[in-house]
């Protein structure tokens, strides 16, 4: 069964985060990436949150809520209740998609 299959139902019930830089280009290269495998889930845009930081790594005076980070792109995994199932950060250790799935089986 290819690894899409299997994150769609286990993606069903949650929601995701992005913290990014538009500047950083680990988020230049990943981002697209995630983005397309969520996609291919079938992942409710809804759901999914993205924080912009500048340079200094700081979000916009708008942003009242922002999880703890030092390095993006941050690709955070929560329940609905919004408590944290995990994170890749920066570059995955083997693929989003093999990081992604790790995750969601905790």
């Amino acid at each position: 069964m290819a690894i899409i299959e299997l994150l769609c139902p286990l993606l069903s019930d949650k929601k995701i985060t992005i913290i990014l830089g538009t500047w950083c280009s680990d988020c230049q290269r990943e981002l697209p990436r995630f983005l397309k495998v969520i996609d291919q889930t079938g992942f409710p845009y809804d759901r999914l949150t993205l924080i912009s930081v500048d340079q200094d790594k700081s979000p916009g005076e708008e942003m009242k809520e922002v999880p703890n980070f030092t390095k993006i792109p941050v690709f955070i995994l929560n329940n609905t209740d919004r408590s944290e199932l995990g994170r890749i950060t920066e570059t995955p250790e083997i693929s989003l998609e093999h990081d992604l799935l790790a995750l969601l089986k905790k």
